[in-house]
């Protein structure tokens, strides 16, 4: 039993959860918009902003992910590598 408001209001905030809003950026969010629906273009540009950020973000995440990746790649060739060399030795 909630209003066309209250559903539109629960659409925005989990919108926003989404895109990795903090509750006070949420808060900003919800407030843009204004009584009467003044403010939406403001909303739909914090909405793209923030989104544009949570992506630089995840793609620096993804870029010190694939190098720690290489690193282990490394680490785990050159053990197999002495690993092989210690067992030819012991046989």
């Amino acid at each position: 039993v909630y209003s066309r408001k209250d559903r539109a209001r629960l659409a925005l905030i989990l919108r926003g959860k989404a895109i990795g809003c903090s509750l006070s950026e949420i808060e900003h969010y919800l407030e843009l918009y204004g009584a009467h629906g003044e403010g939406r273009e403001e909303q739909l540009k914090f909405v793209v902003e923030r989104t544009q950020s949570e992506i630089e973000a995840l793609e620096k995440r993804k870029a010190e992910i694939s190098k720690e990746k290489e690193t282990l790649d490394t680490a785990k060739k050159e053990e197999i590598m002495e690993l092989t060399q210690y067992i030819d030795t012991m046989h």
